[in-house]
């Protein structure tokens, strides 16, 4: 029984290979790690650590967003934020053309309705990314 908890908790360190963490207010990325006699060696960009429980060691790892996956998320909103503001555009130019023609009134309100559907999907995509990063 004591092997096949080894043997996930080695499997769950595997997958710790490559991704970065906060451990002990320390930023670190795995590298990969040996087993030895009576204790894991975990090797790090910063440094080794001899790891006689791995259950807690594996415990105490808090993930952490690297900067590539933050600048990727920023740019998702950038470029959302560019489509508002072009909604927004198209919104003041249909207030403009309502007040000077009014047969354009029903065009507008399909222009409004469409306008709604696409800042609804807008807003979803943004939950999704909060989701994503765990907020």
């Amino acid at each position: 029984m004591q092997a096949l908890n080894i043997n996930k908790l080695t499997e769950r360190l595997e997958e710790c290979i490559g991704k970065t963490f906060l451990y002990h207010t320390r930023e670190i990325r795995i590298t990969g790690y040996k087993h030895e006699q009576d204790y894991i060696l975990v090797q790090t960009n910063k440094d080794e650590y001899r790891v006689h429980n791995l259950s807690s060691f594996l415990g105490e790892l808090k993930p952490v967003e690297t900067e590539d996956e933050s600048w990727t998320q920023v740019s998702v909103i950038v470029h959302d934020a560019d489509k508002i503001k072009k909604l927004e555009d198209v919104l003041f130019d249909n207030i403009e053309q309502v007040k000077g023609n009014a047969e354009f009134v029903p065009q507008a309100r399909e222009i409004n309705s469409n306008v709604k559907t696409i800042l609804e999907i807008e807003k979803m995509k943004l939950e999704a990314v909060k989701l994503m990063r765990g907020k």
